[in-house]
């Protein structure tokens, strides 16, 4: 029976059911004390799934209430303001949700999936930011299969490089009108505050931006060592994080005044003439630069699923920037095809071997699942083990970094890659690491 517009019998049972949802949070945080250590493990990703249900829940009862205009009710201008004020958000929190909650209505399939927790919040939020750009909304509907895809196989950092990239080649004012505007309106600025501390601020084009990095993350890995080797000295070999006489802000202080002193050390030069910077491309697009050489020649819009232009480490470039750097051999080429196998190194400075650098093309991270330490810092290691009869060759090969390939070597972790490119882990004890 209705009464006053309410169904009482329904709203009884929908509290009851909010209620149980509360019950049983409080359950599993007393039950998983005692859980054995495996059940702990594996809850890690259950809650994580209960997680993205909850919140696409939210979502779908603010779109609800949206549709019924109840926002208009208490005077808030609109469902974002509605929910900032009824759940106690911040701005930032209100505006992703809304950027998320708006995809949601055109791309169906991933609220679906959000819905059963297959895919990560931060993954749809990262979609909910590209849907907002006007440019590209429409085009998401004809991509929305493959987002879903790369969002089941790759990790958050993987599925937004890929994410952006798409955006940016779909974006009729884009990439080449930012790039350009990024490289012009470049910038650099030491700022004194009124407490007399120095604050830096500036802007770089995207391929200055990654050689500056690239430089900067060798520094701060030399504080980092420092540090540690200080702590070793000083508490054993027993060394955590909290140990460290520096936190991670003050060694990237510390790293860019070594930076700058090293280079006001040298005569005209600003660094050592050791690192070597390099870029991956796909063969479509580096081939597609050479045709663009012609002035004759009508450009052809790159191929969103193969086109890569990237850092070592995974990290974009302007395809612009990065070509005109590469015919005059200031940084590395390294053209790979389809499967991602090497088909060209270039006739610059090389690391200690093409084989090597193979490898190191083959990701743009340590394999190890969960690790992003970026593949500049990782080691090279056998897959199976050089004194067991394994070749030192590109497909027996793969970035590791330091820890996890000690872990690998000491305790009998098995990793293999698949011919599709995925890679896995096993335990000793026969256990594939998800």
């Amino acid at each position: 029976m209705e009464i006053g517009g309410r169904f009482p019998e329904s709203e009884d049972a929908l509290s009851e059911a909010v209620a149980s949802l509360g019950a049983a949070i409080d359950e599993v945080r007393k039950l998983q004390i005692d859980a054995s250590d495996d059940a702990l493990i594996d809850l890690v990703p259950e809650l994580e799934i209960a997680a993205r249900r909850h919140r696409s829940l939210q979502l779908d009862v603010v779109e609800n209430a949206a549709k019924r205009g109840l926002h208009k009710r208490d005077g808030h201008g609109s469902p974002k303001i509605f929910e900032r004020h009824a759940a106690g958000l911040s701005n930032g929190e209100a505006a992703a949700r809304d950027k998320t909650r708006r995809m949601t209505r055109t791309l169906p399939g991933v609220r679906a999936a959000y819905a059963a927790g297959e895919i990560g919040t931060a993954h749809v939020d990262l979609l909910g930011r590209v849907h907002a750009n006007k440019r590209v909304r429409d085009a998401m509907a004809d991509r929305e299969d493959a987002f879903l895809a790369d969002a089941s196989l790759l990790s958050f950092r993987q599925f937004e490089n890929r994410v952006r990239l798409w955006e940016r080649l779909t974006d009729q004012d884009g990439p080449e009108p930012a790039a350009d505007r990024s490289h012009a309106n470049r910038d650099f600025r030491l700022l004194q505050e009124f407490n007399t501390s120095w604050t830096a601020a500036g802007s770089f084009g995207s391929v200055d931006g990654a050689e500056l990095k690239d430089i900067f993350d060798h520094y701060y890995q030399a504080e980092l060592l420092a540090d540690w080797e200080q702590a070793k000295a000083e508490h054993g070999d027993d060394v955590t994080d909290d140990m460290l006489p520096r936190t991670p802000a003050q060694r990237r202080a510390d790293a860019f005044k070594r930076m700058a002193l090293d280079a006001a050390a040298f005569d005209g030069s600003p660094v050592p003439a050791a690192t070597t910077h390099t870029i991956v491309w796909s063969a479509d697009a580096f081939d597609e630069m050479i045709r663009r050489l012609d002035p004759n020649y009508q450009p052809v819009p790159f191929d969103p699923d193969t086109f890569r232009c990237e850092t070592l480490n995974g990290d974009p470039l302007d395809p612009n920037d990065a070509f005109a750097n590469s015919l005059v051999n200031k940084i590395r080429r390294a053209v790979v095809d389809a499967k991602g196998v090497t088909i060209d190194l270039g006739t610059a400075r090389l690391f200690t071997g093409s084989a090597r650098a193979a490898v190191q093309l083959d990701a743009d991270c340590c394999v190890w699942p969960g690790c992003e330490a970026p593949t500049s810092r990782c080691q090279t290691d056998h897959l199976k083990p050089h004194s067991e009869g394994g070749r030192t060759h590109p497909g027996n090969g793969a970035v590791l970094c330091g820890r996890h390939n000690r872990l690998k070597a000491t305790r009998n972790y098995r990793i293999w890659k698949d011919p599709d490119g995925t890679w896995h882990t096993q335990t000793p004890d026969g256990r594939t690491i998800q």
